[in-house]
C-alpha cells in the first residue's frame, strides 16, 4: 500500500489595468503544471478606455466573469492570492544593523513611511531577513515590502464582492521575482535585468545571487504608446489599439530603408514617448551600477502585455546595445499549451508561485 501525495493547489489574480488574468496552478509528487489560465478584458468597449475609469466593482465583476469563462469555483480555490500593484507598494532591499525583532520592526515601519510619506493611512509592512551581508560586517540583508491599509482594504473589498472569504496579498514586484526565480537559474556572478512592459507602467527588476534586489516603476507603458497614435492620427483608443499591434513600433531616424518598407509600421521621430521609456530604462540601469559597482549586468528578459508589441524588444536592444530575451512565466511549469503573449501572465503566474509554498 502506498499513499498519494496531497495536491496543493494555488490561484494567483492579476487585476491588471487592461486585461485581468488568473493562473491556477497545482503541485504533486514534485511537480508544478498549469490547471487553468486566462484572461479578460476589464473594458468591453476599448473605444472609452481609461485607467482612471478603473473600479472596484468594474474588477469584481470581471473575475467574476473571468471564472465562468475558465469554470473555476469559488470553493474549491482556497488558496487564492491577490497582487497589489508596484504603484500602491513598496518594495526595498536594505541593509541594516542586526537587531531584535521589535526594534527591527520599527526601523522597517520608519522607513516604510518615508517611502509612503504621501498617505493618510496606517502603514502595513511585511519582511525577509536574506543573511547576513556580504560585503558590511554586523549587518544583514532585508527585503521590505509595505503598502497602506487604505490599500489592502480596498482590494480586500473587491475578493470579497468576487465571492472569496480568505485571501492572500503579494505585491507585484515580488510575484514577478517569485516567477523569475521559480523559472530561471540566477547567474552565480551578475545580475539579471526583467524589464515589465505593462498598459500604464514599466517595472524594472534586477535580481542575483548575493547582490542588491532593486525595484523602479516608470510611468510609460503602451496606453502612452496608443494615446500618441490617438493625437497623431485623430482616432479613437480601439482604432488606436489596433493600429500599433498591427503595425507595430519603428523608430524612423529619417533613414531611407525605414521608409522604403514594404509593411509600414509607427514612425515618430525627434524625442517620443519610445526615446523617452528607453532613455528612463538606460537611466535606471546606470544608476544601479553606480550604487552596485561590484557587479554586471547578465542577462536581460522582457515581460508584461506590452512585450508582444512589435518592434519594442529590438528597439530597446537597439538603444541600449543589449540582447533581451521574452520571459516565459512557464519555463520550469507543466503547461500544455503555452498562450499566446505568455509574458502577460508573469505576475499571476508569481502570484500563484507564492500559494504553493508551505
Amino acid at each position: 500500500m502506498y499513499m498519494l501525495q496531497d495536491i496543493l493547489m494555488a490561484l494567483g489574480i492579476d487585476l491588471g489595468s487592461y486585461d485581468s488574468k488568473v493562473v491556477e496552478l497545482i503541485e504533486q509528487n514534485d511537480s508544478v503544471q498549469v490547471k487553468s489560465i486566462g484572461k479578460r478584458a476589464l473594458f468591453p468597449d476599448i473605444s472609452v478606455y481609461s485607467p482612471d475609469k478603473l473600479s472596484r466593482a468594474i474588477w469584481s465583476a470581471n473575475i467574476q466573469d473571468l471564472f465562468k469563462e475558465q469554470k473555476l469555483s469559488y470553493k474549491k480555490n482556497k488558496n487564492v492570492i491577490f497582487g497589489i500593484p508596484s504603484s500602491k507598494s513598496i518594495f526595498k532591499h536594505l541593509i541594516t544593523l542586526e537587531m531584535d525583532k521589535d526594534e527591527l520592526v520599527g526601523t522597517l515601519e520608519l522607513e516604510a513611511k518615508k517611502q509612503l510619506s504621501g498617505s493618510k493611512s496606517d502603514i502595513i509592512i511585511d519582511y525577509h531577513i536574506m543573511g547576513q551581508s556580504k560585503t558590511e560586517i554586523d549587518k544583514i540583508n532585508v527585503l521590505l515590502v509595505a503598502t497602506t491599509r487604505n490599500d489592502v482594504q480596498r482590494y480586500n473589498t473587491i475578493a470579497k464582492q468576487i465571492g472569496f472569504k480568505n485571501v492572500l496579498f503579494n505585491s507585484d514586484p515580488i510575484a514577478l521575482m517569485n516567477c523569475f526565480l521559480a523559472n530561471y537559474d540566477q547567474a552565480i556572478e551578475g545580475v539579471n535585468v526583467i524589464i515589465h512592459a505593462g498598459c500604464t507602467h514599466t517595472g524594472i527588476l534586477v535580481v542575483g545571487k548575493d547582490q542588491n534586489i532593486f525595484f523602479r516603476e516608470l510611468d510609460k507603458g503602451n496606453d502612452v504608446f496608443i494615446r500618441e497614435i490617438m493625437k497623431r492620427e485623430s482616432i479613437n483608443y480601439m482604432e488606436a489599439s489596433k493600429y500599433i499591434f498591427d503595425k507595430g513600433i519603428n523608430i524612423s531616424e529619417n533613414n531611407e530603408s525605414a521608409n522604403e518598407s514594404s509593411t509600414p509600421s509607427i514612425e515618430i521621430t525627434d524625442r517620443n514617448v519610445i526615446n523617452d521609456l528607453t532613455d528612463d530604462i538606460r537611466k535606471t540601469l546606470r544608476y544601479y551600477l553606480k550604487n552596485n559597482a561590484n557587479t554586471y549586468f547578465k542577462n536581460f528578459y522582457i515581460s508584461g502585455g506590452m512585450a508582444q508589441l512589435t518592434g519594442l524588444k529590438e528597439q530597446i536592444e537597439d538603444s541600449l546595445q543589449i540582447s533581451i530575451e521574452y520571459l516565459n512565466p512557464f519555463n520550469k511549469i507543466e503547461c500544455n499549451e503555452l498562450p499566446d503573449n505568455y509574458m502577460q501572465y508573469s505576475i499571476a503566474a508569481g502570484l500563484a508561485i507564492r500559494g504553493l509554498v508551505k
